[in-house]
C-alpha cells in the first residue's frame, strides 16, 4: 500500500514537473517572439524615419524652346563690319551711296598759303588750344573779306554758328559728298536750299573761329563723304 501511494505521488509530481517545463517552454517561445518582432519593427522603423527626412529630388522639366535652339554654327556666326577708314578713297572711282560711281572733283575755294593739312591719323598742334588733335580739313590763309567760292556744283544743306570752328555753311553735292566752309565772316550771301555752281560766291574769309583765333585769317575747307573727313586736296582737279 504504501509503495502504491508513493508511486502514485511519484507520478503525480512527475506530471507537475512536466507541466512546468512546458509552461517555461512556452513562456520562453513567447518572450522570443515577442523580441523578434520588436527588433524587426525597429530596423523597418529607421527607414521609414530616414525617409521621411529626405526631400525628394524634383523631376527634370523640359527646356523652353526657345532654350533648345542650336548654337548658330561657324558658317552662321555675323562677320564684324568693317572699320571705316580715315584715308581718302581714290578721287576717280568712288562709289556713291546709291551704287552708282561718281568722279567727285573740286576746285579750292580761295587761293593762299595752306597752313595746316588734314590730318585724321596724325595729332597736330594747336596754337589756340594748346594741344594736340586732328584736324578734319585745310587752312587756306587768306586776308579777311576775301571771297570764298563753292568747291562744286551743289545744294546749300546747312548754315550756323560752330562752337569751335565759326561761321559754317554746307553744300550737297554728288554721290554723297558735302563741302564745307568755315571761320566764315558771316553766312548772309547764302541761305539753305539754294543751288549754288562752282566757283559761285557764298561766303567772305573771316575770324570767328573760337579755336583758331590766335591763326591769321584763314578759310578751314573740309570735304566729307557720309560721316568721314576725306583730304580735299584729293579731289582737287
Amino acid at each position: 500500500m504504501k509503495k502504491n501511494g508513493k508511486k502514485a505521488g511519484n507520478r503525480k509530481k512527475d506530471k507537475q514537473n512536466a507541466y512546468a517545463k512546458v509552461t517555461y517552454i512556452g513562456v520562453g517561445l513567447t518572450a522570443l517572439v515577442g523580441l523578434t518582432a520588436l527588433v524587426l519593427l525597429m530596423r523597418l522603423s529607421d527607414p521609414a524615419r530616414y525617409l521621411s527626412n529626405v526631400t525628394p529630388m524634383p523631376l527634370p522639366t523640359a527646356a523652353p524652346v526657345f532654350a533648345q535652339t542650336p548654337a548658330p554654327t561657324s558658317r552662321e556666326t555675323a562677320t564684324p563690319l568693317p572699320t571705316p577708314s580715315t584715308s581718302a578713297p581714290p578721287a576717280e572711282m568712288v562709289e556713291e551711296v546709291f551704287g552708282e560711281q561718281v568722279d567727285f572733283c573740286i576746285t579750292l575755294p580761295c587761293e593762299g598759303e595752306h597752313t595746316a593739312a588734314f590730318s585724321m591719323e596724325q595729332l597736330t598742334y594747336s596754337k589756340t588750344m594748346g594741344d594736340w588733335r586732328v584736324h578734319s580739313g585745310i587752312d587756306i590763309r587768306a586776308a579777311a573779306g576775301t571771297e570764298v567760292k563753292a568747291a562744286s556744283v551743289g545744294l546749300v544743306a546747312e548754315m550756323y554758328q560752330d562752337a569751335m570752328l565759326g561761321h559754317t555753311i554746307v553744300l550737297n553735292h554728288e554721290g554723297g559728298y558735302q563741302t564745307i566752309y568755315q571761320n566764315l565772316a558771316s553766312t548772309e550771301m547764302v541761305k539753305i536750299g539754294d543751288s549754288v555752281e562752282a566757283g559761285q560766291c557764298i561766303g567772305a574769309v573771316g575770324d570767328s573761329a573760337p579755336a583758331e583765333m590766335l591763326e591769321e585769317p584763314h578759310l578751314h575747307f573740309a570735304v566729307r563723304l557720309g560721316e568721314r573727313f576725306v583730304n580735299p586736296l584729293d579731289f582737287v582737279k
